[in-house]
């Protein structure tokens, strides 16, 4: 069963803080050896995301995984005025930030992987920083009127932010993650208004398996503020909403005003792209590529999928599987065998090749070979 994951809350704490140079850390005195690595991985990834956010007036506390570890952040925390939740959540979670006074933010010293989600430490650092961030563009305010009813917005634009790193080292297309996403994301046919309120009472309806809940929830959001950059501006999606929702203290009122629809207006443009989005079937781009042999297919010799996926212009890097299937119109022509593609008879073979690198991500092509007889 897929992993549901909660990596993140949203807490509102008393009063703002000041910028800083650089954020100030704040790190558990316990931590073991393997904490330190993980707790060094983490503020070289908060460092970076603070930095290109332009938001460092903030403390960042690190504390080893345990509930020793969580009551000591808990302790630091109520030293500088920034609760961010009870003992157990943080018992319980990965790291929680504060959204609307920017004052600090709490990570546990874990290595963090959620493969199923496709994301990683650097993603969760930059999902929370952009909460940071938010509160900086919100004008490190009190929350405002109807937040609840816009949580969908502030979790959809961080998980934006946190996915940035991956699509700007090609880690994923942005084709990858709309499909990634869009798996959890049919999980609920809830509009964006249940979906927020579901972070506070647990309304939202599901349409299957429904310990994916929280999967779904933060999926739905971040499409919802995906497909909201491609119809406005990326700049009044990651910025001009906040300073308008810190300017006039409502929320949801914000939306309208920016984006000149409202809530309900636009959540029924973003359901009908999300039904009817369908992944692409090609990747065509490439960096490298090998040169143009044709490989040699007969009734008596066999050639490699990879020679075939070169011949077809794929990249293969190292560590990559190939598979193929075999077009329906050249059954009678060919056949894949384990790694390799025979003839049966002379023709043109055609088959679907795919590469799927370590990641995960795929290409799929269709190439067509000539079978010798």
């Amino acid at each position: 069963m897929t992993a549901v994951i909660s990596t993140c809350s949203l807490v509102a704490v008393s009063q703002p803080v000041h910028a800083a140079a650089e954020p100030t850390y704040v790190l558990d005195p316990n931590l073991t050896a393997t904490d330190q690595t993980n707790a060094a991985d983490i503020k070289a990834a908060i460092t970076k995301a603070a930095t290109e956010y332009g938001y460092t007036g903030f403390t960042a506390v690190i504390y080893a995984p345990t509930s020793a570890g969580a009551t000591w952040a808990h302790s630091e925390l109520t030293k500088i005025s920034c609760p961010l939740g009870p003992v157990e959540s943080m018992i319980a979670g990965t790291a929680t930030a504060d959204t609307f006074f920017g004052k600090c933010i709490v990570f546990k010293a874990v290595a963090i992987s959620y493969a199923n989600v496709s994301k990683d430490t650097e993603s969760v650092a930059y999902h929370e920083i952009f909460h940071l961030a938010q509160a900086f563009r919100g004008g490190l305010k009190t929350m405002g009127a109807r937040f609840d009813d816009m949580r969908w917005m502030y979790e959809g634009t961080a998980e934006v932010a946190g996915y940035q790193p991956q699509l700007t080292n090609k880690k994923r297309t942005q084709d990858e993650l709309i499909a990634l996403m869009r798996v959890d994301a049919m999980l609920t046919s809830s509009s964006l208004t249940q979906v927020s309120n579901a972070w506070i009472d647990n309304s939202i309806a599901l349409v299957s398996d429904a310990n994916r809940r929280t999967n779904a929830m933060y999926a739905r959001s971040y499409l919802a503020a995906y497909y909201l950059t491609t119809i406005s501006t990326k700049d009044k999606v990651m910025n001009d909403y906040f300073v308008e929702a810190g300017r006039s203290g409502d929320h949801v009122a914000a939306f309208s005003t920016t984006f000149g629809m409202t809530v309900s207006e636009y959540d029924a443009k973003f359901t009908a792209w999300l039904n009817a989005w369908t992944a692409p079937t090609t990747t065509t781009s490439s960096t490298t590529t090998a040169p143009r042999v044709a490989p040699t297919v007969s009734t008596k010799k066999a050639a490699t999928l990879k020679s075939v996926a070169v011949f077809g212009k794929m990249t293969v890097p190292a560590g990559a599987s190939v598979t193929a299937v075999v077009a329906t119109s050249s059954k009678t022509i060919c056949r894949v065998i384990g790694a390799t593609v025979k003839g049966i008879k002379k023709g043109t073979c055609r088959v679907a090749i795919t590469v799927k690198i370590k990641t995960g991500a795929k290409t799929t092509r269709t190439v067509a070979v000539s079978v010798a007889g």
